[in-house]
């Protein structure tokens, strides 16, 4: 799951991550599980095909501190 985990906006009081090559059929409870050691998650979000409605294979985590 880290593979391609880059982060962004670290001045920010809510850190969004970008996380890459993410199975469309894994849970946000799974996320939260992987990536909760890390911080507070405030939001995931999975961005979605427009053309097909499918789930992408990349999401977005915001943590906070």
């Amino acid at each position: 799951i880290l593979k391609g985990l880059t982060q962004c906006n670290l001045d920010s009081p809510q850190k969004m991550v970008f996380v890459g090559w993410v199975n469309p059929h894994l849970s946000k409870g799974k996320i939260r599980q992987c990536f909760g050691t890390f911080g507070e998650i405030k939001k995931i979000e999975f961005p979605v095909c427009p053309k097909t409605s499918k789930r992408r294979v990349f999401c977005f985590i915001t943590c906070t501190d």
